[in-house]
């Protein structure tokens, strides 16, 4: 009934916005945007809280500060594809890549990937944080933000990450391709292929110059999406309206 009311009221509207471009809607959203000649104005973001938090010294959650440390933020639900990560986390290791994980976020799947950890024996390499109030910093602390999801709408987590400072590998998938060029702002890898995203982690933990970049160059897409430019372009938009 809440996907029913919402495409009722869609249809009813004068004039439609959308986070996220009409290609990446879910087909009756895309049908009804450009019908309505709908408007993209993707979210802002708390750009100062996330660039100026503190990293959390890492020794808090019992990590080692001398690894490198990949963090994942998000709901545990499959198309996340979290295992994907664990398994390349895994691959890292058999591999002599001396680097760990933070898996910040909970979700159906959560007893499941914990199991997976186990079985893989990388309890001492991965650790599940849960939800938390200072994932900010724990971001800030890390070296490299990995989504590896099968889809997304608008991905907040990676634009967050980004405004961090933290360099990102991304699956390969349209809207990730849209935001992040590869090695320019970031990296990308088959999300079907844990190994495939075990070597961009590599790539960045070897190359400090390529990580460096595209975490400079991260930070200039994410300071785009500032909340003051999400209310200057609703503002416009709908100058625009009312004078249509």
């Amino acid at each position: 009934w809440r996907r029913y009311h919402q495409l009722v009221s869609h249809l009813a509207a004068d004039a439609v916005a959308a986070n996220v471009v009409a290609d990446d809607l879910n087909a009756p959203y895309r049908q009804i945007f450009k019908r309505k000649k709908g408007e993209f104005i993707p979210n802002g973001f708390d750009l100062k809280s996330i660039s100026t938090a503190a990293p959390l010294p890492l020794r808090e959650l019992g990590l080692d500060e001398n690894k490198r440390t990949v963090v994942f933020v998000g709901r545990l639900i499959p198309l996340k594809n979290v295992d994907t990560i664990i398994k390349a986390i895994h691959h890292l290791k058999q591999t002599d890549c001396d680097v760990q994980l933070v898996i910040c976020g909970d979700g159906v799947l959560r007893a499941d990937l914990e199991a997976l950890v186990t079985t893989l024996d990388m309890s001492d390499r991965i650790l599940f944080a849960g939800f938390r109030k200072d994932v900010y910093n724990i971001v800030a602390a890390s070296d490299i933000l990995v989504m590896a999801s099968f889809t997304e709408g608008l991905p907040n987590a990676l634009f967050e990450g980004m405004a961090a400072g933290t360099a990102a590998v991304v699956s390969d998938i349209p809207v990730h391709r849209r935001w992040v060029q590869h090695e320019k702002h970031g990296l990308h890898f088959d999300p079907h292929d844990a190994q495939d995203l075990a070597v961009q982690i590599r790539r960045f933990v070897e190359n400090e110059t390529l990580r460096t970049t595209c975490q400079q160059n991260g930070k200039t897409v994410a300071h785009s999406l500032s909340i003051e430019r999400l209310v200057q372009s609703f503002e416009a938009w709908y100058q625009t309206l009312l004078t249509q």
